[in-house]
Parts: C-alpha cells; structure tokens; sequence
C-alpha cells in the first residue's frame, strides 16, 4: 500500500483531484457566501433608507417645516410605494420560504398608514389611522411594542420592525444559490 500511495502517478492523480474539483469547490463555496452576504448588505441598505426617507418626509410634515411642500411629500409617497414594491420582490425572490416578505408587506402598509396620518386632519380620522398603526405593530412585534397614542411612538414602532426585519434577513439563508 505504501509503494502505492508514493507512485508518482497516483501522486499526479491525487494532486489533479485536489487542484480540479476540491479547491474549486471550497473557491466556489466561498464565492457563494460573499455573493450572498452582498445581496443581504445591499438589501438591507435598501430596506432603511427607504423607510428613513420617508418616515423623514412625514416628521418634516408633522413638525411643519417649509422644506417639505404638498408636492415634495407626494413624491417622497410616490418613491416609496415603488421602491417598497421593488424590495418585496426582492425579498420574495431571496427568501421565498421565510415569513420576511410578509412581515415586509405589512410593515410597508404600516408606513403607507404613517403618511396618510399626516394628511388627514379630521380628529377621528386621526385617532382611526392611529388605531390602525397600533393594531398592526403590536401584531407585528407582539410584547415588545407598547400601544401609544402619540405620533412618536407609533415612529418608534415602525423602526423597530425595520430593524427586526433587517436582523432576520441577516440571519436567514438567501435563496439564490
């Protein structure tokens, strides 16, 4: 056996299987996961500026500042109703067995709420889209939200289901691969 193993052509077997299908293979696998973890990074990256831009826009309205006109904050609307889409997909592509593009769908309709809160002035109105916000959050992050009336909070809430879907995007296997 030992004659066997020091031949030189078993020796130049060996070393092509090495160099032919081991090294590519771990090069491969490394590759996959550095593609991956840029898709997740991109993908994150994507998921908060999103919700920070427009969560923004509707502070700069609730706070009233002269910056943000009607038609600057119905742009920063229609901006985020497309690239809100564009994530969904994105997120239904990647992570098609997880519940992460649910939990984006619902925090999507949650923010599209958020706007509309601004645009209503009606008291009732008002108390019914926050209402609404509140049944949403509290489904969405259970124990960990606490039900609040105020405009604040519910701006809280919705950061805090940004950073848990971005945590669980982080820690779920993407579908690409």
């Amino acid at each position: 056996m030992a004659g066997f193993l020091a031949h030189p052509l078993f020796l130049l077997l060996a070393g092509a299987v090495l160099t032919g299908l081991l090294i590519p293979a771990l090069t491969r696998r490394w590759q996959d996961r550095q593609k991956a973890l840029e898709l997740k990074t991109e993908l994150i990256g994507e998921i908060s500026e999103s919700i920070t831009e427009m969560v923004m826009a509707v502070q700069f309205v609730h706070l009233g500042a002269t910056s943000m006109d009607q038609q600057r904050f119905d742009e920063a609307y229609r901006e985020w109703e497309a690239r809100s889409a564009v994530i969904g997909t994105k997120l239904q592509a990647y992570f098609p067995k997880t519940a992460i593009p649910n939990e984006w769908n619902a925090l999507s309709e949650i923010v599209t709420d958020f706007y509309a809160l601004e645009g209503v002035s009606d008291e009732k109105q008002r108390s019914e889209y926050s209402f609404r916000i509140n049944e949403k959050l509290s489904t969405l992050l259970g124990s960990q939200y606490e039900r609040a009336e105020e405009w604040g909070a519910l701006k809280e809430g919705i950061s805090m289901k940004k950073a848990d879907i971005i945590r669980k995007v982080l820690d779920s296997r993407i579908s690409v691969f």
